[in-house]
């Protein structure tokens, strides 16, 4: 429930960011990011510092970031990729 809740309290960008992240086994660098989502770096990195300071997403050492909320990931894969 408390995942369904923050997935519908984020803004539809804040969501296209994690989408973005999808690709990726673990860590996501930012430049993927941005470039998935067809944004500059700067544009992404906006994003980036929103979902962390939210707790959904944390650092994972320079230009990376990982799902920092257990089962996060796979909801949003069962969520919108089901769908596309």
């Amino acid at each position: 429930m408390i995942l369904d809740a923050t997935i519908n309290d984020i803004s539809d960008t804040d969501k296209k960011f994690l989408l973005a992240m999808l690709d990726d086994a673990e860590e996501s660098r930012i430049s993927d990011i941005a470039s998935r989502m067809n944004v500059s770096l700067s544009y992404a990195g906006h994003y980036r510092r929103r979902l962390i300071d939210q707790g959904i997403i944390s650092e994972s050492g320079r230009g990376k970031v990982i799902f920092s909320m257990p089962m996060f990931k796979e909801l949003l894969k069962k969520r919108y990729t089901a769908q596309s």
